[in-house]
Formats: structure tokens, sequence, C-alpha cells
């Protein structure tokens, strides 16, 4: 599948599980513009569910720290 079909399917599959998207970075775009580098197609999907999402920090506060 091609890079365009399979982020799709990506979105989709998540909305169908209740994610939404809270960011998105578009990886080649940024390391073309703050590196003037050429990179493949490669984007990052910030998903989350609310629910989860609540029910898990409910649990643990700290659970969204990066370390």
């Amino acid at each position: 599948m091609s890079y365009a079909e399979a982020q799709q399917k990506v979105r989709e599959e998540l909305a169908k599980e209740g994610f939404g998207m809270l960011t998105e970075i578009d990886l080649s775009k940024k390391i073309a513009e703050k590196l003037h580098k050429e990179f493949r197609d490669y984007i990052i999907l910030g998903a989350c569910n609310p629910s989860i999402a609540y029910e898990a920090m409910k649990s643990e506060i700290n659970l969204g720290l990066l370390r």
C-alpha cells in the first residue's frame, strides 16, 4: 500500500477505537525546514483516546511524564 493509503488506514483504524489526533508532525518537512536535508515520507501522529487517558491519569498522574 502507498504511504498515503497507509496513513489514511492508520487514521481510520484509530478513529474506530475512539482515538483522535492531538498532534501531527511531518518529519520530512521539519527536516527540510530545519536542516535543509531530504528525508523520506515520515509522519508522527500523536493519538489520544480521552476516556482511556482520563482513566489512566486517575490511576497514575505521572503517566504522561517523559523521562
